[in-house]
Protein backbone atom coordinates (compact mmCIF):
# COMPACT_ATOMS: atom_id res chain seq x y z
CA UNK A 1 0.00 0.00 0.00
CA UNK A 2 1.36 3.45 -0.88
CA UNK A 3 1.87 6.12 1.76
CA UNK A 4 -0.92 8.21 0.24
CA UNK A 5 -3.34 5.27 0.36
CA UNK A 6 -2.36 4.52 3.96
CA UNK A 7 -3.02 8.11 5.07
CA UNK A 8 -6.38 8.17 3.25
CA UNK A 9 -7.38 4.95 4.98
CA UNK A 10 -6.31 6.16 8.43
CA UNK A 11 -8.24 9.43 8.08
CA UNK A 12 -11.51 7.47 7.90
CA UNK A 13 -10.70 5.36 10.96
CA UNK A 14 -11.31 6.28 14.58
CA UNK A 15 -8.81 6.46 17.41
CA UNK A 16 -8.28 3.21 19.27
CA UNK A 17 -5.69 0.58 20.15
CA UNK A 18 -4.04 0.94 16.72
CA UNK A 19 -4.43 4.65 15.93
CA UNK A 20 -4.02 8.08 17.51
CA UNK A 21 -4.28 11.54 15.95
CA UNK A 22 -2.22 14.49 17.15
CA UNK A 23 -2.95 17.99 15.90
CA UNK A 24 0.48 19.27 17.02
CA UNK A 25 3.97 17.80 17.03
CA UNK A 26 5.43 16.25 20.18
CA UNK A 27 7.88 18.46 22.06
CA UNK A 28 11.29 16.84 21.69
CA UNK A 29 14.27 18.90 20.61
CA UNK A 30 15.22 21.16 23.53
CA UNK A 31 12.24 19.92 25.54
CA UNK A 32 12.25 18.99 29.24
CA UNK A 33 12.15 15.39 30.44
CA UNK A 34 8.48 15.79 31.40
CA UNK A 35 7.61 17.00 27.91
CA UNK A 36 9.61 14.20 26.24
CA UNK A 37 7.96 11.63 28.48
CA UNK A 38 4.62 12.28 26.71
CA UNK A 39 6.06 10.93 23.47
CA UNK A 40 7.75 8.03 25.23
CA UNK A 41 4.54 7.08 27.06
CA UNK A 42 2.47 6.99 23.84
CA UNK A 43 5.00 4.80 22.00
CA UNK A 44 5.25 2.38 24.94
CA UNK A 45 1.45 2.23 25.30
CA UNK A 46 0.94 1.29 21.66
CA UNK A 47 3.79 -1.23 21.78
CA UNK A 48 2.14 -2.95 24.78
CA UNK A 49 -1.42 -2.82 23.40
CA UNK A 50 -3.37 -6.01 22.74
CA UNK A 51 -3.35 -6.02 18.95
CA UNK A 52 -2.15 -8.07 16.00
CA UNK A 53 -1.56 -5.26 13.50
CA UNK A 54 0.70 -2.22 13.24
CA UNK A 55 -0.28 0.85 15.24
CA UNK A 56 0.01 4.43 14.00
CA UNK A 57 0.30 7.90 15.51
CA UNK A 58 -0.55 10.46 12.83
CA UNK A 59 0.68 13.97 13.67
CA UNK A 60 -0.90 17.01 12.03
CA UNK A 61 -4.48 15.74 12.02
CA UNK A 62 -7.58 16.76 13.98
CA UNK A 63 -9.92 13.86 14.70
CA UNK A 64 -13.51 13.93 13.46
CA UNK A 65 -15.59 11.15 15.00
CA UNK A 66 -17.84 9.40 12.51
CA UNK A 67 -16.24 11.07 9.49
CA UNK A 68 -12.99 11.91 7.75
CA UNK A 69 -10.51 13.53 10.13
CA UNK A 70 -9.13 16.94 9.14
CA UNK A 71 -5.55 17.34 7.91
CA UNK A 72 -3.98 20.46 9.46
CA UNK A 73 -0.29 19.74 8.88
CA UNK A 74 2.80 20.54 10.95
CA UNK A 75 5.95 22.59 10.42
CA UNK A 76 8.41 20.97 12.83
CA UNK A 77 9.58 17.42 12.21
CA UNK A 78 11.55 14.87 14.18
CA UNK A 79 14.60 12.81 13.28
CA UNK A 80 14.01 9.07 13.31
CA UNK A 81 17.60 8.22 14.30
CA UNK A 82 17.44 10.53 17.36
CA UNK A 83 14.07 9.08 18.34
CA UNK A 84 15.38 5.50 18.08
CA UNK A 85 18.32 6.32 20.32
CA UNK A 86 16.14 8.20 22.82
CA UNK A 87 13.50 5.47 23.18
CA UNK A 88 15.66 2.34 23.09
CA UNK A 89 18.20 3.67 25.56
CA UNK A 90 15.56 3.77 28.29
CA UNK A 91 13.64 0.49 28.01
CA UNK A 92 14.13 -3.18 28.81
CA UNK A 93 14.33 -4.47 25.23
CA UNK A 94 14.57 -2.98 21.72
CA UNK A 95 11.29 -1.42 20.58
CA UNK A 96 10.48 -1.65 16.87
CA UNK A 97 9.01 1.59 15.54
CA UNK A 98 9.68 4.24 12.91
CA UNK A 99 8.97 7.91 12.28
CA UNK A 100 8.75 9.57 8.89
CA UNK A 101 7.56 12.81 7.34
CA UNK A 102 4.86 12.45 4.68
CA UNK A 103 3.54 15.07 2.26
CA UNK A 104 -0.22 14.77 1.86
CA UNK A 105 -2.55 17.22 0.08
CA UNK A 106 0.24 19.82 -0.07
CA UNK A 107 0.89 19.75 3.70
CA UNK A 108 3.36 17.73 5.76
CA UNK A 109 2.41 15.16 8.38
CA UNK A 110 4.38 13.06 10.84
CA UNK A 111 3.74 9.32 11.02
CA UNK A 112 4.84 6.98 13.81
CA UNK A 113 4.47 3.28 13.01
CA UNK A 114 4.76 0.75 15.85
CA UNK A 115 4.86 -2.90 14.86
CA UNK A 116 3.31 -5.77 16.84
CA UNK A 117 6.19 -7.23 18.87
CA UNK A 118 7.30 -9.00 22.04
CA UNK A 119 6.04 -7.49 25.29
CA UNK A 120 6.05 -6.16 27.96
CA UNK A 121 8.15 -3.05 27.31
CA UNK A 122 8.87 -0.70 30.19
CA UNK A 123 11.39 1.83 31.52
CA UNK A 124 14.45 0.70 33.44
CA UNK A 125 14.58 4.04 35.31
CA UNK A 126 12.12 6.80 36.12
CA UNK A 127 11.92 9.43 33.40
CA UNK A 128 9.87 12.61 33.48
CA UNK A 129 6.31 11.66 34.48
CA UNK A 130 6.92 7.93 33.88
CA UNK A 131 7.86 5.32 36.48
CA UNK A 132 10.30 2.45 36.00
CA UNK A 133 8.97 -1.10 35.59
CA UNK A 134 5.46 0.26 34.95
CA UNK A 135 3.80 -1.20 31.86
CA UNK A 136 1.79 1.48 30.06
CA UNK A 137 -0.86 0.17 27.70
CA UNK A 138 -3.26 1.62 25.15
CA UNK A 139 -6.92 0.81 25.79
CA UNK A 140 -9.27 2.20 23.19
CA UNK A 141 -8.37 5.87 22.84
CA UNK A 142 -6.75 6.23 26.29
CA UNK A 143 -3.49 5.16 27.96
CA UNK A 144 -3.57 3.22 31.24
CA UNK A 145 -1.37 1.00 33.40
CA UNK A 146 -1.47 -2.74 32.71
CA UNK A 147 -2.60 -5.05 35.51
CA UNK A 148 -0.25 -7.72 36.92
CA UNK A 149 -2.29 -10.43 35.16
CA UNK A 150 -1.90 -8.66 31.83
CA UNK A 151 1.84 -8.28 32.34
CA UNK A 152 2.09 -12.00 33.10
CA UNK A 153 0.24 -12.85 29.89
CA UNK A 154 2.51 -10.55 27.92
CA UNK A 155 5.53 -12.33 29.38
CA UNK A 156 4.11 -15.70 28.37
CA UNK A 157 3.53 -14.44 24.84
CA UNK A 158 7.09 -13.15 24.67
CA UNK A 159 8.37 -16.71 24.91
CA UNK A 160 6.33 -17.81 21.91
CA UNK A 161 7.20 -16.77 18.35
CA UNK A 162 4.53 -14.56 16.88
CA UNK A 163 2.10 -16.64 14.84
CA UNK A 164 2.62 -16.09 11.13
CA UNK A 165 -0.78 -15.94 9.57
CA UNK A 166 -2.89 -13.63 7.42
CA UNK A 167 -5.40 -11.60 9.43
CA UNK A 168 -8.38 -10.95 7.18
CA UNK A 169 -11.29 -8.56 7.63
CA UNK A 170 -14.05 -7.87 5.11
CA UNK A 171 -15.87 -4.58 4.56
CA UNK A 172 -18.71 -3.18 2.48
CA UNK A 173 -17.32 -0.39 0.28
CA UNK A 174 -19.36 2.48 -1.13
CA UNK A 175 -19.07 6.15 -2.06
CA UNK A 176 -18.07 7.93 -5.26
CA UNK A 177 -14.41 7.10 -4.73
CA UNK A 178 -14.86 3.88 -2.73
CA UNK A 179 -13.92 5.93 0.31
CA UNK A 180 -16.21 4.30 2.87
CA UNK A 181 -15.31 0.86 4.24
CA UNK A 182 -17.71 -0.38 6.90
CA UNK A 183 -19.55 -3.51 8.03
CA UNK A 184 -22.86 -1.75 8.68
CA UNK A 185 -24.02 0.76 6.05
CA UNK A 186 -27.10 2.71 4.97
CA UNK A 187 -28.14 2.96 1.32
CA UNK A 188 -31.04 4.83 -0.30
CA UNK A 189 -33.00 3.68 -3.35
CA UNK A 190 -36.13 4.92 -5.16
CA UNK A 191 -39.28 3.16 -6.26
CA UNK A 192 -40.59 5.18 -9.17
CA UNK A 193 -44.24 5.26 -10.25
CA UNK A 194 -44.30 6.00 -13.99
CA UNK A 195 -47.06 7.45 -16.19
CA UNK A 196 -48.93 5.07 -18.50
CA UNK A 197 -47.13 4.39 -21.76
CA UNK A 198 -49.97 6.01 -23.71
CA UNK A 199 -49.38 9.27 -21.82
CA UNK A 200 -45.69 9.40 -22.73
CA UNK A 201 -45.22 10.95 -26.20
CA UNK A 202 -43.16 9.49 -28.99
CA UNK A 203 -39.58 10.54 -29.43
CA UNK A 204 -39.33 12.64 -32.60
CA UNK A 205 -42.27 12.97 -34.98
CA UNK A 206 -44.23 10.35 -36.91
CA UNK A 207 -45.76 12.93 -39.33
CA UNK A 208 -44.41 14.74 -42.34
CA UNK A 209 -45.60 18.15 -43.56
CA UNK A 210 -46.71 18.61 -47.19
CA UNK A 211 -46.74 22.18 -48.41
CA UNK A 212 -46.96 23.44 -44.83
CA UNK A 213 -50.69 22.58 -44.65
CA UNK A 214 -51.23 18.83 -44.75
CA UNK A 215 -49.41 16.09 -42.83
CA UNK A 216 -49.12 12.42 -43.60
CA UNK A 217 -47.88 9.61 -41.34
CA UNK A 218 -44.23 8.77 -41.83
CA UNK A 219 -41.87 6.22 -40.32
CA UNK A 220 -38.10 6.54 -39.97
CA UNK A 221 -36.48 3.14 -39.53
CA UNK A 222 -33.57 4.77 -37.65
CA UNK A 223 -35.64 6.62 -35.06
CA UNK A 224 -36.57 4.88 -31.83
CA UNK A 225 -40.03 6.39 -31.26
CA UNK A 226 -40.34 4.46 -27.96
CA UNK A 227 -37.16 6.06 -26.62
CA UNK A 228 -38.90 8.13 -23.87
CA UNK A 229 -40.90 5.11 -22.71
CA UNK A 230 -37.84 2.87 -22.69
CA UNK A 231 -35.76 5.47 -20.89
CA UNK A 232 -38.45 5.85 -18.21
CA UNK A 233 -38.37 2.11 -17.50
CA UNK A 234 -34.55 2.13 -17.53
CA UNK A 235 -34.30 4.96 -14.98
CA UNK A 236 -36.91 3.26 -12.79
CA UNK A 237 -34.94 0.01 -12.81
CA UNK A 238 -31.60 1.69 -12.09
CA UNK A 239 -33.03 3.84 -9.27
CA UNK A 240 -34.44 0.76 -7.58
CA UNK A 241 -31.02 -0.62 -6.66
CA UNK A 242 -27.81 0.68 -5.10
CA UNK A 243 -24.33 -0.73 -5.60
CA UNK A 244 -21.53 -1.57 -3.20
CA UNK A 245 -18.24 -3.45 -3.39
CA UNK A 246 -16.59 -6.01 -1.15
CA UNK A 247 -13.12 -5.32 0.26
CA UNK A 248 -10.82 -7.63 2.23
CA UNK A 249 -7.86 -6.25 4.20
CA UNK A 250 -4.92 -8.43 5.23
CA UNK A 251 -3.40 -6.91 8.37
CA UNK A 252 -1.30 -9.98 9.13
CA UNK A 253 2.31 -10.77 8.30
CA UNK A 254 1.74 -13.53 5.73
CA UNK A 255 0.21 -13.35 2.23
CA UNK A 256 -3.34 -14.66 1.92
CA UNK A 257 -3.83 -16.95 -1.09
CA UNK A 258 -7.04 -17.59 -3.00
CA UNK A 259 -9.22 -15.32 -0.88
CA UNK A 260 -12.94 -15.71 -1.43
CA UNK A 261 -15.86 -13.97 0.30
CA UNK A 262 -19.36 -15.47 0.39
CA UNK A 263 -22.38 -13.34 1.35
CA UNK A 264 -25.48 -15.21 2.50
CA UNK A 265 -28.54 -12.94 2.23
CA UNK A 266 -31.97 -14.06 3.41
CA UNK A 267 -35.02 -12.95 1.42
CA UNK A 268 -37.13 -14.08 -1.52
CA UNK A 269 -36.97 -12.64 -5.04
CA UNK A 270 -40.31 -10.94 -4.32
CA UNK A 271 -38.72 -9.00 -1.43
CA UNK A 272 -35.20 -8.29 -2.66
CA UNK A 273 -33.22 -7.60 -5.80
CA UNK A 274 -29.63 -8.85 -5.70
CA UNK A 275 -27.60 -8.79 -8.92
CA UNK A 276 -24.44 -7.69 -10.70
CA UNK A 277 -24.15 -4.91 -13.28
CA UNK A 278 -24.53 -7.42 -16.11
CA UNK A 279 -28.10 -8.16 -15.02
CA UNK A 280 -29.18 -4.51 -15.07
CA UNK A 281 -30.87 -3.20 -18.24
CA UNK A 282 -28.79 -1.44 -20.87
CA UNK A 283 -29.47 2.26 -21.33
CA UNK A 284 -31.70 2.80 -24.38
CA UNK A 285 -30.79 5.05 -27.28
CA UNK A 286 -32.85 7.23 -29.60
CA UNK A 287 -31.26 5.46 -32.58
CA UNK A 288 -32.73 2.05 -33.39
CA UNK A 289 -29.38 0.91 -34.80
CA UNK A 290 -27.60 1.55 -31.49
CA UNK A 291 -26.10 -1.59 -29.91
CA UNK A 292 -25.22 -1.40 -26.19
CA UNK A 293 -21.46 -1.34 -25.75
CA UNK A 294 -21.59 -3.92 -22.98
CA UNK A 295 -22.36 -6.53 -25.67
CA UNK A 296 -18.79 -6.02 -26.91
CA UNK A 297 -17.18 -6.20 -23.46
CA UNK A 298 -14.26 -8.67 -23.25
CA UNK A 299 -15.26 -12.14 -22.05
CA UNK A 300 -13.38 -11.97 -18.73
CA UNK A 301 -14.14 -14.34 -15.84
CA UNK A 302 -16.38 -12.46 -13.38
CA UNK A 303 -15.10 -11.96 -9.83
CA UNK A 304 -18.69 -11.80 -8.52
CA UNK A 305 -21.23 -14.59 -8.89
CA UNK A 306 -24.83 -14.28 -7.68
CA UNK A 307 -27.22 -17.20 -7.33
CA UNK A 308 -30.54 -17.79 -5.64
CA UNK A 309 -30.83 -20.34 -2.85
CA UNK A 310 -33.75 -21.83 -0.94
CA UNK A 311 -33.48 -19.16 1.76
CA UNK A 312 -32.42 -16.21 -0.38
CA UNK A 313 -29.25 -15.23 -2.20
CA UNK A 314 -25.61 -16.30 -2.22
CA UNK A 315 -22.98 -13.90 -3.56
CA UNK A 316 -19.45 -15.22 -4.11
CA UNK A 317 -16.60 -12.73 -4.55
CA UNK A 318 -13.23 -14.05 -5.73
CA UNK A 319 -10.36 -11.74 -4.70
CA UNK A 320 -7.26 -13.88 -5.22
CA UNK A 321 -4.00 -13.19 -3.39
CA UNK A 322 -3.71 -10.38 -0.83
CA UNK A 323 -0.27 -9.31 0.36
CA UNK A 324 0.42 -8.43 4.03
CA UNK A 325 -0.78 -4.93 4.99
CA UNK A 326 -2.71 -4.64 1.72
CA UNK A 327 -6.35 -4.70 0.67
CA UNK A 328 -8.24 -5.82 -2.44
CA UNK A 329 -11.67 -4.74 -3.73
CA UNK A 330 -14.00 -6.44 -6.15
CA UNK A 331 -13.65 -4.87 -9.58
CA UNK A 332 -17.42 -4.46 -9.96
CA UNK A 333 -20.34 -3.73 -7.68
CA UNK A 334 -23.07 -5.84 -6.14
CA UNK A 335 -26.49 -4.21 -6.54
CA UNK A 336 -29.27 -4.54 -3.98
CA UNK A 337 -32.80 -3.18 -3.77
CA UNK A 338 -36.24 -3.82 -2.27
CA UNK A 339 -39.86 -2.75 -2.50
CA UNK A 340 -39.87 -1.33 1.05
CA UNK A 341 -37.36 0.02 3.57
CA UNK A 342 -35.77 -2.69 5.70
CA UNK A 343 -32.68 -3.91 7.52
CA UNK A 344 -30.89 -6.57 5.48
CA UNK A 345 -28.63 -8.84 7.50
CA UNK A 346 -26.06 -10.98 5.78
CA UNK A 347 -23.71 -13.65 7.00
CA UNK A 348 -20.26 -13.02 5.51
CA UNK A 349 -17.66 -15.79 5.32
CA UNK A 350 -14.03 -15.28 4.34
CA UNK A 351 -12.28 -18.31 2.83
CA UNK A 352 -8.52 -18.53 2.28
CA UNK A 353 -6.03 -21.33 1.61
CA UNK A 354 -3.99 -20.08 4.58
CA UNK A 355 -6.86 -20.13 7.13
CA UNK A 356 -7.70 -23.42 8.85
CA UNK A 357 -11.39 -22.45 9.05
CA UNK A 358 -13.42 -19.70 7.33
CA UNK A 359 -13.88 -16.46 9.24
CA UNK A 360 -17.54 -15.57 9.73
CA UNK A 361 -18.98 -12.10 10.39
CA UNK A 362 -22.45 -10.53 10.41
CA UNK A 363 -23.01 -7.45 8.22
CA UNK A 364 -26.07 -5.23 7.89
CA UNK A 365 -27.40 -2.91 5.20
CA UNK A 366 -30.13 -0.45 6.18
CA UNK A 367 -32.04 0.08 2.95
CA UNK A 368 -34.02 3.33 2.84
CA UNK A 369 -36.57 3.01 0.02
CA UNK A 370 -38.19 6.29 -1.08
CA UNK A 371 -41.40 6.23 -3.12
CA UNK A 372 -41.39 8.76 -5.96
CA UNK A 373 -43.96 9.72 -8.62
CA UNK A 374 -42.47 10.60 -12.00
CA UNK A 375 -44.38 12.96 -14.30
CA UNK A 376 -44.35 13.12 -18.10
CA UNK A 377 -42.69 16.55 -17.84
CA UNK A 378 -39.77 15.01 -15.94
CA UNK A 379 -39.34 12.31 -18.55
CA UNK A 380 -39.58 14.47 -21.65
CA UNK A 381 -37.19 17.42 -21.71
CA UNK A 382 -38.61 20.65 -23.07
CA UNK A 383 -35.65 20.89 -25.45
CA UNK A 384 -34.27 17.65 -26.81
Amino acid sequence: MTQQALIERLLYEEEGATLDFKSGQYKFTGASDEEKSELLKDILAFANAWRRTDAYILVGVKEVKGGQSIVTGINDHLDDAHLQQFVNAKINRPLEFSYRTIEFNEVKLGLFQITAQKRPLYLQKDFGKLKKSTVYIRRGSSTETASPDEVALMGADANIENERTPILDAFLVYGKHDEFQEQHIKLQTFNATLPDDKDIPDYGSRSQSIGGIYTIPSFDIHTNYDFYRERAKYYAAIAKVKGFKICVRNSGNLPARDVKVVLEINGSSDELIVCTKGKLPAEPDSNRNFVPSKLFAPNMPPDIMVKQTISGWEVTCTLGKIQPQDLVLTSDQIYIGAENSQAIKMNVKIYCDDLPTPKSELFEIILDVVQRNISVEQLVPSKE
